[in-house]
């Protein structure tokens, strides 16, 4: 079986945040960037400021922001305590309502041509063989699973979908077009309540490992 991380970022949600404060001087001067992490393609329109480097991209719009990274690496929690935690300390004031850890990854079986007995046999479920004949051999599955963990809500959408052209890209073992699935994974704990949403996003920034290693245990529980 194959599957690939193809981002995993942390979202914290809040209403009215002041963009035009996220300026590089300012982000530099709170210690929240290092200067050479300000040198790249910066993005500053009134609606957004994205700030793209060579490991994370951070993007700021009036109702989110946000820490993304597209391939995993040791210091990425760090990362995410110094800059969204940096960030949040400094605009306590801020309304946040919600902190969100995500995790998106790609998946098929070895076998390609086995692919459509496998993806029934995983994904299947009691209603929809019965609207979905066993003959069928151009059906898809997928699900959607919630539950709660690690003090969060957990909701994981996994459906399939045609790999794309740039697919060579992320694994030379697929080509484009084949069928493959998409894991979308989403760890969301409401901030909106709590007596203080800075120390509760804090709190919840400290269990992306975890939230890590539950994703990853779920993805190598699928077997071929």
């Amino acid at each position: 079986m194959h599957y690939i991380l193809t981002n995993t970022n942390v979202v914290v949600t809040a209403r009215d945040v002041n963009v035009s404060i996220f300026k590089p001087l300012w982000l530099s001067n709170c210690d929240i960037f290092r200067r050479e992490e300000l040198e790249g393609d910066i993005i500053i329109t009134p609606p957004l400021v994205q700030i793209p480097t060579k490991k994370f991209e951070l993007a700021i719009l009036p109702n989110r922001i946000q820490l993304l990274t597209r391939s995993l690496y040791a210091e990425f929690n760090d990362d995410v305590f110094r800059i969204i935690g940096g960030i949040i300390k400094r605009l306590p004031h801020t309304p946040f309502t919600a902190v969100g850890l995500n995790f998106n990854y790609l998946m098929s079986p070895d076998n390609v041509e086995g692919y459509h007995a496998w993806n029934r046999k995983l994904f299947s479920s009691l209603f929809s063989n019965q609207i979905v004949a066993k003959e069928d051999k151009d059906s898809r599955f997928g699900c959607y699973i919630s539950y709660d963990t690690l003090g969060m809500r957990l909701r994981s959408k996994i459906k399939p979908m045609k790999a794309e052209s740039t697919i060579k890209m992320l694994c030379d073992d697929w080509e484009p077009g084949q069928d493959i699935m998409l894991y979308d994974f989403n760890f969301n704990y409401n901030v909106a309540e709590t007596d203080n949403p800075v120390d509760s996003i804090q709190q919840t920034l400290a269990k992306w490992p975890s939230a890590l290693d539950i994703v990853e245990e779920l993805i190598k529980s699928i077997k071929d």
